[in-house]
């Protein structure tokens, strides 16, 4: 029986697929060996649906190819640009930051990566992997004080190998200015010895203990010097999240470990700086929170623990709150954990609605298939109940809080393609409930640029209006590429044509057209995640 403690990304994950599918079916200019002019940035950019309408995120992607049309290697970036109403002065400096890290980019793919793909190939043109690149940001924190980025980069050497790397950049909410650590901190002993002693408390957790390389107590002197520098933090509406390169401490090469301090236990914290947003803790598997979390005066101890069992392969989860065992509530037709809960997700005190006396309790589960969803219960009355779930995690960078009562966040779409639209839920009579949306404009921003738009594969009809009774029209190969705009998430789906027309199809099911035609069939390079 193994504790598993190391920490998922779940929506990073899915734009490493995303990215890693574009790579070897693009259709983006090629450019032979000895070509040096570099490609524009991609312009094809829509805003998210957050809350926020201060961010949307540019893509650039190019692919290098031989005089002969070999893959030599393929680039990716997603990046931020920021629009702050009250901070214009922070929104340019913080984009030129990203526009000057996309030049660095594409000079260190065309300079080095390049001349390294080109010879491996001559020399393994019979055997011959790829190389690729890519780098995208994640939005972690954003306020009038601090604007901080979770950014995950990979190398992939052909059969030469690869690195992975997570880090975080960080930015003063009124100036842009890039932020050190010792900028955060108005006392960096105290600071690094609340970290410290954070971290190596974690560290004696029973799930560490087949994985470190050192006894906790000598992975000290490692944390100060090669931990607490800059690069290796981001933080939160939780807290400060330290990341440990791959390797330091534990023998996994590849996978980092991520500690996130809550500011409740954060000493030397500057005042500049601080959290000032709704109430939120998080901790980790196999430790207890305390907070009041009914508005009563006394504070309540929480208890959240899930390990997977692999002789009988099932999951032991419990949950106790003062005491009293919920783990039922773990194990019915409502809420059921799969082994996803298990890897180290940690879990959540959250106010989701600041005008009620209750804080809510979070469990998230990564799901067997990477499915991600996150569970909320409510301690009323002195019982703890069940409030419902949402398909996505509360750590990631689509969940969009505010302390209303009403949150956004991620929902899989159910028709034509493997993305998620943003959906929007309330509190209402101590449930979670999603709130009406009739219509969902698709962002096709995060997925590769070959596969935004969709050649015509053969002849199908389209209705001119999002009515069964309306006209239809008949569209061809002959037509060009179609770009897919909107959905209920129900039946129908929009589309723009080349020629800028709108028109509507009508699924009976995720893949299946009104006439019985397979969506994979007439359209191609939909991007579909198996």
């Amino acid at each position: 029986m193994k504790h598993r403690c190391f920490s998922r990304l779940t929506s990073g994950l899915l734009v490493i697929s995303m990215l890693l599918t574009g790579c070897t079916t693009g259709s983006s200019p090629e450019k032979t060996v000895d070509e040096t002019e570099q490609p524009t940035v991609s312009t094809d950019v829509t805003d998210t649906s957050e809350p926020r309408k201060d961010i949307r995120y540019l893509s650039y992607s190019h692919e290098y190819t031989t005089d002969t049309n070999q893959l030599l290697l393929s680039l990716s970036y997603i990046y931020p640009s920021l629009t702050l109403p009250g901070q214009e002065q922070a929104a340019d400096n913080i984009n030129s930051y990203f526009e000057d890290d996309l030049e660095d980019f594409k000079a260190f793919g065309h300079d080095t990566l390049l001349p390294e793909a080109t010879s491996f190939c001559r020399e393994n043109s019979d055997d011959f992997s790829s190389y690729d690149s890519y780098r995208y940001y994640e939005l972690m924190r954003c306020d009038n004080r601090l604007i901080s980025f979770l950014y995950t980069s990979n190398n992939y050497y052909g059969y030469n190998g690869s690195d992975y790397n997570l880090q975080g950049i960080s930015f003063d909410g009124t100036t842009g200015e890039v932020l050190s650590l010792t900028d955060l901190t108005s006392d960096m002993d105290a600071f690094s010895e609340s970290v410290l002693s954070y971290i190596l408390n974690q560290l004696k957790r029973p799930c560490y203990a087949d994985e470190l390389k050192y006894a906790p107590s000598d992975c000290a002197d490692l944390i100060r010097q090669e931990v607490l520098t800059d690069g290796n933090w981001y933080v939160s509406s939780a807290g400060i999240c330290i990341i440990v390169p791959a390797g330091l401490l534990t023998e996994s090469e590849w996978e980092n470990l991520q500690f996130t301090i809550p500011y409740q236990q954060l000493n030397g914290l500057a005042v500049a700086y601080e959290y000032d947003g709704p109430f939120e803790m998080v901790g980790p598997l196999g430790t207890t929170l305390t907070a009041d979390i009914d508005s009563n005066g006394d504070a309540d101890a929480i208890y959240f623990d899930a390990v997977y069992d692999e002789e009988s392969y099932s999951i032991r989860a419990t949950l106790t709150v003062n005491g009293d065992n919920y783990s039922h509530l773990l194990n019915n037709d409502t809420c059921m954990l799969t082994d996803g809960a298990t890897y180290g997700l940690d879990y959540y005190l959250i106010d989701l609605d600041t005008s009620d006396p209750y804080i809510e309790l979070a469990i998230q589960d990564n799901g067997m298939s990477d499915d991600p969803i996150t569970h909320f219960f409510r301690y009323k009355d002195f019982e703890l109940e069940y409030m419902g779930s949402i398909s996505d995690l509360i750590s990631s960078s689509s969940f969009r809080w505010d302390g209303s009562g009403t949150f956004t966040c991620d929902l899989p779409l159910s028709l034509m393609l493997t993305i998620n639209v943003t959906s929007a839920y309330e509190i209402r009579k101590d449930q979670i409930r999603p709130v009406k949306q009739d219509w969902y404009e698709l962002d096709l921003s995060m997925i590769p640029l070959d596969m935004q738009s969709n050649d015509i594969l053969e002849n199908f009809t389209a209705y001119t209006e999002m009515s069964r009774r309306s006209e239809t029209v008949t569209l061809a190969p002959s037509n060009g590429a179609v770009t897919f705009t909107g959905t209920d998430n129900e039946h129908w789906v929009s589309f723009l044509t080349e020629s800028g027309e709108t028109y509507y199809l009508y699924l009976t099911d995720f893949s299946t057209l009104e006439s019985g035609q397979y969506t994979y069939e007439v359209f191609d390079t939909l991007y579909l995640v198996g």
